[in-house]
């Protein structure tokens, strides 16, 4: 991996950090944003990208993922889309995500997100953050396949899983 990824992925994973540090007023700020594109016009994102150089460069790719580091909990293995599907999201809707363009498959996931919150009765979602921070930061085809792709891994899993089998002893027989 180039000097350059690694710096993005140590920013990246330095931004739940960052945006602690940040005003009560500009994390709420933050919150209400309900479309990338809003992140232009607010002082919160450019000091949260502040803080590493290598995000500064690249606030387009950042908006993507400001827009979802506020509703995220840091779980280690935990991607996307298996913490979409253990929330029994629909696989319609996440093929709603994949089908759609810039900006609207990332609002269409923000919802699905939002809805598996709602349906946790948590505040946030539980999946790896630096993960998924990367997966935002190269928004394109191939990460909404990543989703896609983890989103069926879990379902082929969860429903393929070995049971439990009693261990029958033969301390009867003896």
């Amino acid at each position: 991996m180039s000097q350059l990824n690694e710096d993005i992925k140590l920013a990246l994973s330095s931004l739940p950090e960052a945006l602690k540090s940040l005003s009560k007023s500009r994390k709420t700020e933050l919150k209400r944003v309900r479309n990338p594109e809003e992140f232009k016009t607010l002082g919160g994102f450019y000091e949260l990208c502040s803080a590493h150089k290598v995000l500064q460069n690249n606030l387009w790719q950042m908006r993507n993922v400001t827009f979802f580091l506020p509703w995220i909990e840091h779980t280690v293995g935990i991607s996307l889309g298996c913490s979409l599907f253990r929330a029994e999201i629909n696989e319609m809707r996440i093929y709603q995500v994949i089908r759609s363009t810039y900006s609207n498959d990332l609002i269409y996931l923000y919802r699905l997100m939002r809805t598996a919150i709602s349906k946790g009765k948590t505040k946030k979602l539980s999946i790896d953050w630096d993960r998924t921070s990367l997966t935002l930061f190269y928004w394109g085809e191939n990460s909404k396949r990543e989703i896609l792709r983890d989103y069926f891994r879990e379902e082929f899993f969860t429903e393929n899983k070995p049971e439990e089998k009693e261990i029958i002893s033969n301390d009867e027989d003896n």
